[in-house]
């Protein structure tokens, strides 16, 4: 059975080809416009890995990161474009595991180790 994973971002184009990319490689992926209707799916049903776009409307990707770790310690991989450190303190404070950047075609190994 193929893993489950969650995604939000709100750029559509964004969406589509991490959707594509990660279906492709074998995975069963849902996308979601906004972290709050991710947050929502994922109290219903719990998927294997999230993966959150750092910057989008209504609450950003570290607000639903924080709501997830109350319910849950599911793997969350977190899309930025902020500087690496800003980034390693944010990880720090918000008990993320892995920060470092990644291209396209590094995710599926990437996704891979969840």
């Amino acid at each position: 059975m193929a893993k489950k994973i969650y995604l939000a971002d709100d750029e559509q184009d964004i969406r589509e080809i991490l959707t594509e990319f990660l279906s492709n490689a074998g995975y069963e992926v849902t996308a979601y416009k906004n972290g709050d209707t991710l947050f929502s799916a994922f109290q219903e049903k719990p998927c294997d890995l999230v993966i959150l776009d750092i910057m989008m409307p209504g609450s950003d990707g570290l607000s639903i990161c924080k709501k997830l770790r109350t319910i849950s310690s599911v793997p969350i991989i977190i899309l930025i474009i902020y500087e690496l450190l800003i980034f390693m303190m944010i990880s720090f404070k918000n008990k993320l595991l892995f920060f470092f950047r990644l291209q396209l075609s590094q995710l599926t190994g990437f996704v891979r180790l969840f």
